[in-house]
């Protein structure tokens, strides 16, 4: 639907990318990267990748500090996959693997990763029982001396305490679209608003599920699935929560099979 700009041939796309880039360079500096920064070859995974722009905003970041980096986004959408190809072939000089993937199945890739990241403010369309699954499978394929990096705001805070819920919102207005977003209900059990998005131009709808996350809430979870966390501050209420040292106490397996019967998570 276009609602956020992601593509970075775009003026706004672009930004967001620089941004991404000053964000990366600031975290490559933390003691938990500084450490891996020895080995050869990173291996990073973005989750929720779409056109790439927090992976390959890493990558350029460990490429200067003269890491080599093999980069595998994923995401749901293989067209925004395709522009990440494209992208990270102009900004890392070579060609981003790229797999069409539920971050919850990341476990099924059957790799080990030195950096798993999701970036771009994506915990949103996660409850609280997806975000439980996507720990558990980031938990299984990151390396034993690996780390998990989430990029959020403090939805609560910024938005719910300081703006209050609305009803109605005007999300995006410009010469191809004119995009408002209205709220559809709530699931108390899964923890999620219900929003209806809709392009007045050509007319599209999509209903979406938003979780409005705090970051304590975020990073207990986290801490619940790694021995050690931290945070970055980077710019107001967004932070990059930082985790290493993978539990490994949980399976998928385990959780699948006990998935509380009013919960539908679509496995």
């Amino acid at each position: 639907m276009g609602i956020w700009l992601e593509d970075p041939y775009t003026n706004e796309g672009r930004e967001r990318f620089e941004r991404a880039l000053d964000f990366m360079r600031k975290a490559v500096k933390h003691p938990f990267i500084e450490n891996i920064l020895k080995l050869r070859k990173i291996r990073i995974l973005e989750l929720c990748g779409g056109t790439g722009i927090g992976g390959i905003a890493l990558g350029k970041a460990l490429s200067e500090k003269g890491v080599d980096v093999d980069l595998l986004i994923t995401d749901l959408r293989a067209s925004a996959l395709e522009i990440a190809k494209r992208w990270s072939m102009d900004v890392l000089g070579k060609e981003a693997r790229v797999k069409v993937l539920d971050a919850k199945e990341a476990y099924k890739l059957n790799e080990r990763f030195d950096i798993i990241l999701i970036y771009g403010l994506s915990i949103a369309h996660f409850s609280p029982w997806d975000f439980i699954l996507v720990l558990c499978s980031v938990n299984d394929i990151v390396d034993d001396k690996g780390i998990f990096i989430i990029d959020q705001i403090d939805i609560r805070h910024s938005i719910l305490m300081r703006l209050g819920y609305k009803e109605f919102v005007v999300e995006r207005v410009d010469e191809d679209r004119a995009i408002i977003s209205i709220h559809a209900g709530y699931d108390i059990i899964k923890g999620t608003a219900k929003r209806l998005y809709i392009n007045l131009i050509n007319k599209e709808r999509v209903l979406m599920d938003v979780c409005y996350w705090g970051l304590a809430e975020l990073a207990s979870l986290v801490w619940l699935f790694f021995k050690e966390v931290d945070f970055i501050r980077m710019l107001g209420d967004r932070y990059f929560i930082l985790a290493k040292g993978p539990r490994r106490k949980f399976t998928m397996k385990e959780l699948k099979n006990s998935i509380p019967r009013e919960v539908d998570l679509s496995l």
